[in-house]
């Protein structure tokens, strides 16, 4: 029950950006829902049964990926609106959105990401 708890909101911002992300039908629809829930709560299910991570290690996982997600998928979002879309936005956000600065956010949530999978798959020294 506790695994359920916390990994149900992380499930749940995932899922919505999984199915921007794939284009599926909707993230309303009840087929798309369960069964995005089901893979993305069985596999730290799985971790966490098997004993390949610890409780706090795998909602540790959950969001470091979930964060890593949502802050790099505006930016590829944001790109592909500058050079697809139709209408010329009535407001920029100038250096806030510049290629120096997306590429600092993808840096730096990639990093977490890389260093929490070599922190789980132990090449990185233990007082770290």
């Amino acid at each position: 029950m506790a695994i359920f708890t916390s990994f149900t909101p992380i499930t749940q911002t995932l899922i919505s950006n999984i199915v921007d992300f794939f284009h599926f039908k909707s993230d309303s629809d009840p087929k798309t829902r369960i069964m995005l829930m089901i893979i993305c709560l069985g596999i730290l299910l799985f971790l966490t049964v098997t004993g390949m991570v610890g409780f706090v290690d795998a909602i540790y996982f959950s969001g470091t990926f979930a964060a890593a997600i949502m802050a790099i998928l505006p930016i590829f979002m944001v790109n592909s609106a500058r050079k697809n879309g139709e209408i010329k936005p009535e407001w920029s956000a100038g250096k806030l959105a510049s290629k120096p600065v997306q590429a600092t956010i993808i840096i730096v949530y990639g990093g977490t990401v890389i260093y929490h999978i070599l922190g789980t798959i132990g090449l990185l020294p233990a007082g770290w």
